[in-house]
């Protein structure tokens, strides 16, 4: 029954996004199994210990199962903790929810003008980059002074220097 216990913890971590035991945190904070009893004992108050960076882009009744487990889980008396199979079958029903909220992760599709003005960039940049290729060509391979930056005579003078 300790194994459930420790998985316990370890579900606890992943629910919050803390650590079991955090020193840089508060006083009250930094043993998280004590710290988060009293919210996992009231479902109402289950969204006070989520770990934020989720956003709150999780199943809610999902969360409040997860919860619940590892209430029972933590439980002090290890008689009254669930064996291994429930807790299996609770994670799996708990990944078969679907009231994950659409939030604020919101994909833009780029519009044809962007995606053309994009395209033009860079065709700018690779056209300003073949030019400064070959004018470090000809300076590399070359005795001729360039007198005209023009890709005509540039290529020309490359050509000559194979």
């Amino acid at each position: 029954m300790n194994d459930v216990y420790s998985f316990g913890v370890v579900l606890l971590e992943i629910l919050t996004g803390r650590r079991a035991m955090d020193k840089k945190r508060r006083a009250r904070e930094q043993n998280l199994v004590e710290w988060t009893r009293p919210y996992l004992k009231d479902h109402h108050k289950i969204d006070r210990l989520m770990d934020p960076q989720l956003e709150g882009q999780y199943s809610i009744r999902g969360a409040k199962k997860v919860a619940a487990l590892v209430h029972r889980c933590l439980n002090h008396r290890p008689k009254s903790r669930p064996n291994m199979d429930h807790v299996v079958k609770v994670l799996e029903s708990v990944m078969e929810l679907t009231d994950v909220p659409s939030g604020p992760f919101v994909y833009v599709t780029p519009t044809v003008e962007k995606i053309e003005k994009k395209s033009s960039e860079a065709k700018y940049r690779e056209e300003n980059t073949r030019k400064s290729y070959r004018l470090s060509s000809c300076a590399l391979h070359s005795d001729t002074a360039v007198s005209n930056n023009s890709t005509d005579e540039l290529d020309r003078i490359l050509k000559e220097n194979k």
